[in-house]
């Protein structure tokens, strides 16, 4: 009986496309129907909503296979205020799926059309099934003005992830957003229970459900990292950077694993005196040790994501306290050794409120560089690394260094960058482009084809020996992406660290709130596979790894890109 009803359902969809080309044959050619697809955002632009969804209309008609163009036809019949038609077109598109557009997307506005009509056990039905699809927002739905009649429906909250009532108790808020997070750990990750099964989550959800009576707050916040940690990758995490009053007690530095030990890198002026200097002590533990206490909530795609995150939650007294690796949530006894390597000890206040994360963008204008304190020049990789992006043309190499910094496209356009960067190389004597990745923790990847396809058309740059990438710890997300295709489809030679991530990872970044604590919470929901799906490295592996040593960065000099440029001497002499 199921094989009849699905042979009847292919014949008369086989049908249906028949006909539609045979109509397209014979009523429409190729540029006519160009024209009614480009001609769609003049309709909209006039706001004539009954136009627009008939326009639609005589595009899926023409060609019914695009699941992107069902979606905006369902979008124009909802918005035309016939929203039980609309359910159809949102059915072919989620049927059928499209690049930019999730079945979770499409169920939810199914859900909407519902809602719509005034059909409440409907509406909450294809909500229900959207979440159950990995539907990405929480907070989206109760702010639609189309779900406002339900939002107090405990039916609804409970679909959302919202308190049905008040919390009564400490303890009850925090066993709400144990609950909330470990459901949206099930629900969104992609293979949720790759790395940890799921009767190990149960089981260490099911304790901590018991023990926060006894625990912290603090405590708490570090048992929920642990069980991000427990999923295992870089994005999945509780962020603990600013959402508590307890997380904004910072230590007054930042810091930089090097080669020969962790060094204090830049500072509030209050202590730029220990600019330069190596830290091997909190209170009585060395920084090993402190390492190895903090690896628990240390998220990371592969092993140099501790490098990263360790400076992070170091920084932030309170986590380290919680996890019992220092006196004090409010300040540390840090040991350190000067240039000369004289050792002393000084206590600092965790005053600041500043997270690592912000420093990536700017330093507070109380803050100092080990540079600016010395009256010396920085490399140049970190003379702009607030910049998005940027370029500089080295002539006597006859080479172009374009630093990458984030994912972005702001003041100025991404493409419009793009088209000056290669403008440039091709009006000048360039015989080499390096790309530094190295301080690019990611964005958004659908930024990267455009600069990809500059550079995989530029035989002048895309050939072995003259396209170089500098990647480090801090490549990650978006920017591994690139780095991945930029692997598999140019020419490139990877210089420095391997990247922060891996070629293939699951990952994203859509932060949700935990409704008591306040923290925030992400759980990677999108498998990316920039690379080959037989690729199981835990890194982009450079060709000619270099670690950072402090020596070179007290000297000014940029190791990576001085082997660039020496890169093939041998050849030429």
């Amino acid at each position: 009986m199921a094989r009849s009803i699905i042979l009847v359902i292919v014949l008369n969809l086989t049908i249906a496309y028949t006909k539609a080309q045979s109509s397209n044959n014979e009523n429409t050619g190729i540029n006519e129907y160009l024209k009614k697809v480009r001609g769609i955002d003049d309709l909209i632009h006039n706001r004539d909503r009954t136009v627009v969804a008939n326009q639609w209309r005589e595009i899926i008609s023409i060609n019914p296979t695009d699941g992107e163009m069902w979606y905006r036809y369902g979008e124009s019949l909802y918005l035309n205020n016939e929203p039980l038609k609309a359910v159809g077109a949102f059915k072919n598109a989620m049927r059928i799926g499209a690049v930019s557009i999730a079945p979770p997307d499409c169920a939810y506005y199914i859900a909407k059309c519902y809602a719509k009509q005034k059909d409440e056990n409907q509406a909450l039905n294809w909500l229900q099934r959207s979440f159950d699809m990995g539907y990405r927002y929480l907070s989206a739905p109760p702010k639609d003005s189309v779900f406002f009649p339900y939002v107090n429906s405990e039916r609804f909250k409970t679909i959302i992830g919202i308190p049905i009532h008040e919390f009564k108790t400490r303890d009850e808020g925090w066993r709400f957003d144990l609950q909330l997070m470990v459901r949206e750990i099930r629900r969104k990750r992609i293979d949720p229970y790759k790395s940890i099964s799921k009767e190990r989550l149960d089981s260490v959800a099911n304790v901590l459900y018991t023990k926060i009576p006894s625990l912290t707050d603090i405590q708490v916040t570090l048992e929920l990292m642990k069980i991000m940690r427990l999923v295992n990758d870089g994005h999945t995490m509780i962020y603990a950077f600013y959402e508590r009053p307890e997380l904004l007690k910072n230590l007054p530095f930042n810091m930089f694993f090097f080669k020969e030990g962790l060094y204090i890198t830049e500072a509030d002026v209050r202590y730029k005196d220990l600019l330069g200097c190596e830290i091997t002590a909190f209170d009585d533990k060395t920084i090993p040790e402190i390492m190895q206490g903090m690896d628990p909530i240390l998220n990371r795609d592969n092993e140099c994501g501790p490098k990263v995150m360790g400076i992070f939650r170091m920084r932030t007294l309170p986590l380290l306290y919680g996890l019992g690796l220092i006196k004090s949530p409010d300040q540390v006894t840090i040991t350190v050794k000067d240039t000369s390597r004289n050792t002393r000890k000084i206590t600092i206040s965790a005053d600041s409120p500043i997270p690592t994360r912000k420093l990536w963008d700017k330093l507070p204008d109380s803050w100092t560089s080990y540079y600016a304190a010395k009256n010396l020049t920085p490399p140049g990789y970190l003379q702009k690394q607030f910049e998005p992006y940027w370029f500089q043309y080295l002539k006597n190499k006859q080479t172009v260094y374009f630093q990458y910094n984030r994912i972005s496209s702001e003041d100025i356009p991404f493409e419009h960058f793009c088209d000056s960067l290669f403008d440039f190389i091709y009006s000048n004597q360039v015989d080499r482009l390096v790309i530094d990745l190295r301080l690019n923790n990611g964005g958004n990847t659908r930024l990267v084809p455009y600069l990809l396809d500059k550079i995989i058309a530029s035989a002048k740059i895309n050939r072995a020996g003259h396209l170089f990438v500098i990647t480090g710890r801090r490549t990650f997300s978006a920017a591994q992406n690139f780095a991945s295709l930029a692997e598999r489809f140019t020419q490139t030679v990877f210089i420095g660290e391997p990247t922060g991530s891996s070629p293939n990872f699951i990952g994203e970044e859509n932060p949700f709130e935990l409704p008591y604590s306040k923290l925030m919470a992400n759980v990677s929901d999108q498998y990316w596979q920039s690379s080959w799906p037989s690729d199981t490295r835990e890194w982009t592996t450079p060709f000619f790894y270099i670690e950072p040593s402090f020596k070179d960065f007290a000297a000014g000099r940029d190791p990576d890109l001085e082997a660039i440029l020496s890169y093939g001497a041998l050849e030429k002499q």
